[in-house]
């Protein structure tokens, strides 16, 4: 991630994530088990939610991945490479 840790990262999603309007005032929690690539250039692509869940968390997780500021591309000896990150995000709503 371009603020070169996992918790700028978190933070960017704890800012960014929106429960979904639909089921707001509904006790929900919902665990989505999330895998993304970082390309080559550092740009979040593929996301793919692994998990049965509601459209709505879907469609909120996918657009905060594509949304991301870019990261710091990987390297394999020493070339760009693209590589797979597995996320679990829950979604909890209150009353």
């Amino acid at each position: 991630y371009k603020d070169c840790n996992i918790n700028g990262f978190i933070d960017y999603l704890e800012t960014n994530l929106i429960f979904p309007r639909r089921l707001t005032g509904r006790k929900i929690s919902e665990r989505l088990v999330v895998t993304f690539w970082v390309n080559e250039q550092g740009k979040v692509i593929l996301p793919i939610v692994n998990n049965k869940v509601d459209k709505d968390f879907v469609y909120e997780i996918t657009r905060v991945l594509l949304e991301c500021p870019q990261w710091i591309n990987g390297t394999v000896k020493g070339k760009p490479s693209s590589y797979q990150f597995v996320l679990d995000v829950t979604f909890t709503g209150q009353d």
